[in-house]
């Protein structure tokens, strides 16, 4: 779930979310704190189709560390590559993600949590 498939995002790309229907009103603020590094190697942005999730009202983009049982929430998929240095997000909560599109290849725990979280994708 580490490895990104590319370093050419590009901010406001969008080929994971064919179809947003539905987003978090007004957005989101990424909490990239123990994070930057980790999008370091990608051109300093945040892949489209990035799941995010929600820790007690923080809203952070999902990694191996951050998905454990009983932990963060899955609640959608980052619309556009957004920079690390500005994290405001555009969150696709119900529509179309096609998976073979996703910057990572999503595991099974992962997949179960967004459908137990959000059936709409």
């Amino acid at each position: 779930m580490e490895t990104i498939k590319s370093n050419t995002f590009q901010t406001g790309d969008n080929v994971a979310v064919h179809k947003m229907e539905q987003d978090l009103v007004g957005g989101v603020e990424l909490d990239m704190t123990g994070l930057e590094t980790a999008y370091a190697a990608n051109a300093d942005f945040i892949p489209d189709g990035t799941p995010i999730i929600d820790t007690a009202g923080v809203y952070s983009p999902l990694t191996a560390a951050t998905l454990v049982a009983d932990g963060p929430k899955v609640v959608g998929f980052l619309f556009q590559s957004i920079p690390v240095s500005a994290p405001h997000a555009s969150v696709a909560i119900r529509g179309t993600v096609n998976e073979a599109r996703l910057p990572f290849a999503i595991d099974a725990a992962v997949k179960t949590a967004v459908k137990g979280a959000i059936s709409f994708i």
